[in-house]
């Protein structure tokens, strides 16, 4: 059976980079099919309104604009967001535009495949998933998690707890090591969708797909076998919301 190639566009205001960007992606990308680029902001909206892509590869600094004031014209964008950039301290407006990664120039090959990897899947799963309710799209994000090596991107549906530690913060996951982080958990509460996530204790954040059940000495059990204290202020209220 044949697979399906995904158009690709590039917005971006420096040709060399836009040019060593389409030769990695023919080169490592056998799926993708590179239809246009664009060196602007005004220019990127002409390329999609004419190519329909389903990646674009965006900058995030360009001449006439940026590349969110781009995304505040496509509030629900029919196509998944790569960014390109050169600077770091972008990567949590990039992950609350829900862009599918975050690539630092000069681009990396390996990061490269890795991030139309799982630009093909959210497309494949776009596609094949009706779509949702602002409410519900809100339900799967990406967070980042930052320790004194660096940052970590990981999707909110495979923490299962959160927990305070001294001055640091542990975030458990169904797959992968716990993650250590230098921020404290008031930084994750704020982030963390409320409507999956219940703070049972103060430093207790649990998410509600994984837990399993509830002891009435006051613990939540979660599927992975841990189990999380819940304060007796917050026990009425937990169990009430867990019920919903």
């Amino acid at each position: 059976m044949t697979q399906p190639i995904y158009r690709a566009v590039s917005i971006d205001d420096e040709h060399k980079i836009r040019q060593v960007l389409r030769i990695k992606v023919e080169r490592h990308c056998p799926l993708i099919q590179w239809v246009g680029e664009a060196d602007g902001v005004e220019s990127g909206h002409e390329l999609i309104q004419r190519e329909k892509p389903d990646i674009v590869f965006l900058d995030i600094s360009m001449g006439d604009g940026t590349g969110f004031d781009f995304l505040k014209n496509h509030i629900d964008p029919d196509f998944e967001v790569i960014f390109i950039t050169g600077y770091g301290e972008h990567a949590i407006e990039a992950l609350r535009a829900n862009a599918v990664d975050y690539l630092m120039k000069p681009i990396q090959t390996e990061e490269l495949i890795i991030a139309v990897s799982n630009a093909v899947k959210r497309r494949l799963k776009r596609i094949k998933t009706p779509k949702s309710t602002p409410q519900e799209s809100n339900r799967s994000k990406r967070i980042v998690v930052s320790s004194e090596e660096g940052m970590e991107f990981v999707w909110e549906d495979d923490i299962t707890h959160v927990e305070g530690w001294e001055k640091y913060t542990r975030i458990h996951r169904t797959s992968g090591p716990v993650l250590l982080s230098s921020y404290n958990i008031g930084h994750y509460r704020a982030q963390l969708n409320e409507q999956e996530f219940f703070q049972v204790h103060k430093s207790h954040l649990v998410h509600r797909n994984h837990i399993s059940g509830y002891l009435n000495q006051g613990y939540v059990l979660l599927k992975g076998g841990d189990q999380v204290p819940v304060s007796r202020r917050k026990r009425q209220a937990f169990l009430e919301w867990i019920q919903a």
